[in-house]
């Protein structure tokens, strides 16, 4: 069956057509020997295995439809699995190392494709890129083609399913999230969202952090918890456009910044009550020196006193302040 199916081309990156009548191998050889009846009937035979195996086109309504190879619409249809079944057990059978293998390989799972995106578009909504879950759920499709035993004797459909839905839910976990979390609370925040609409559909209000609680068995803090993990699921760009009360602005325009200023809000306090049990010849010789920044030299002159007793006044007004804003 292998080579009946592989004498016809297998889809590639430039030719979007599955199973065309331009082929190589089996079919080519039994169109050059049309005069035997018995090349007649194995290019019959080839025909119509690959017209079996290759699911109607549905065009772009068709149920489960995707985008196929080249930009085609290709649709897919439920029954196309019990005949992938068949090619999978023959491609187990082969060796790695025989030339047919990889071509049958990328034709089972170019032929699965629109069934992978047709797992990826349920998520559609979900706020991730759809080309970025499709190309999740391809690689799940290909890691269950390579996983596959068809030994077990479990149907690929019932493989395949399970280990799309598996990397789509893998990638939710460890790529959705803006902040990496712990994955206890990726399931409680899962939890929690879940059950928020059916206790307000049940209690015919929203539910409180102990209704939450005691729904999932779980405490009040882990209740907190999850809704603080979901302002984390999310982030916006700071270049994002903020509507405010004049016109348009980014968000990053309307975040503050620290304030030195706050931290000497205590220290201009105590200074404040302070200052005035200060001498008032101290509070002088403060002001000149700190304020109207002149040298000691400078407040000595205009005091009428010698620059040391100025040095000694000011050692002694800045040690009676601290005191005085430590109290």
């Amino acid at each position: 069956m292998t080579q009946k199916l592989l004498g016809r081309s297998a889809p590639g990156p430039a030719d979007g057509r599955v199973g065309t009548k331009r082929g190589t191998g089996a079919g080519r050889d039994a169109k050059a020997s049309r005069g035997t009846p018995r090349a007649a009937g194995a290019e019959s035979r080839a025909t119509s295995a690959a017209e079996r195996a290759e699911p109607p086109d549905r065009g772009r309504r068709g149920q489960g439809a995707g985008r196929g190879q080249g930009g085609r619409s290709v649709g897919w249809d439920e029954a196309g699995w019990p005949v992938l079944d068949s090619l999978l057990a023959e491609l187990g059978q082969m060796s790695h190392d025989d030339p047919a293998r990889p071509r049958l390989r990328e034709y089972i799972i170019c032929r699965c494709a629109p069934a992978a995106r047709r797992e990826a578009m349920r998520y559609r909504n979900t706020g991730e890129p759809i080309d970025d879950l499709v190309q999740v759920a391809t690689l799940g499709l290909i890691l269950a083609v390579d996983r596959y035993d068809a030994s077990r004797g479990i149907p690929f459909r019932h493989f395949a399913v399970p280990t799309i839905l598996g990397e789509l839910k893998r990638h939710f976990r460890d790529k959705g999230w803006a902040v990496k979390v712990s994955r206890r609370m990726q399931e409680l925040y899962q939890e929690v969202r879940a059950a928020e609409p059916v206790l307000a559909q049940r209690l015919q209000r929203l539910p409180t952090t102990a209704d939450l609680a005691a729904h999932l068995n779980i405490s009040e803090e882990e209740v907190r918890r999850a809704r603080e993990g979901e302002a984390v699921h999310s982030a916006r760009s700071l270049n994002w456009p903020g509507y405010g009360d004049d016109d348009v602005a980014e968000v990053g325009e309307v975040i503050g910044s620290p304030d030195k200023d706050i931290e000497a809000i205590a220290d201009r306090d105590a200074l404040h009550r302070a200052w005035p049990k200060l001498p008032e010849r101290l509070r002088t010789m403060l002001t000149l020196r700190f304020v109207e920044e002149m040298s000691q030299s400078q407040i000595g002159d205009k005091l009428g006193i010698s620059q040391m007793h100025v040095s000694r006044q000011l050692s002694r007004s800045l040690a009676l302040l601290r005191r005085l804003m430590s109290a």
